[in-house]
């Protein structure tokens, strides 16, 4: 990183994220092995909302995050880790939760303490009794042959569909 914000490194493409003027950090695509590498503070979630959906669909990479982003809202965790700022945004937003990961061993994984996370924050517990903040409707896990950015429009919006998402 530079002051001027990224390094270029490699083959590939360079996905920068800008908050308050500023690169945040940056994600780069390496071709032809489709890898990732995510360099910077990729805590500050990064969302894409979408007026006509209900629910939120948390993916692992930026371009997954844009292409389902046309239809749903969707927070992009640059990896597979959720991070404290997005586990707040999702307890605040009220949305239908749907877990959406690559169908790897890290999505797998990911995904699993993604939805214990969630699951045992949504209830906050006091000296006298739990409460909920304000939280979602529903948390689900969406497992796929394809990761997100692999599927057409189409086959995107028969996907979000059958979540009853309104699309």
């Amino acid at each position: 990183t530079t002051e001027r914000g990224v390094v270029y490194e490699g083959e590939g493409v360079l996905l920068p994220v800008f908050g308050d003027n500023k690169v945040l950090f940056c994600q780069q695509r390496f071709f032809p092995d489709k890898k990732f590498i995510t360099k910077g503070d990729k805590t500050h979630p990064f969302v894409i909302k979408c007026e006509r959906s209900v629910c939120l669909y948390i993916v692992e990479d930026f371009i997954s995050a844009i292409r389902l982003g046309e239809f749903a809202n969707v927070l992009c965790l640059f990896g597979t880790s959720l991070h404290y700022e997005a586990l707040q945004y999702i307890k605040e937003s009220g949305y239908n939760v749907v877990v959406w990961l690559d169908n790897d061993e890290a999505g797998a994984k990911g995904a699993e303490i993604i939805l214990d996370k969630i699951t045992k924050s949504l209830i906050c517990e006091t000296k006298y009794r739990a409460f909920a903040v304000r939280e979602p409707r529903s948390v689900s896990n969406l497992r796929t042959n394809k990761q997100p950015k692999e599927y057409s429009n189409e086959e995107l919006k028969t996907i979000i569909r059958g979540k009853h998402a309104v699309i």
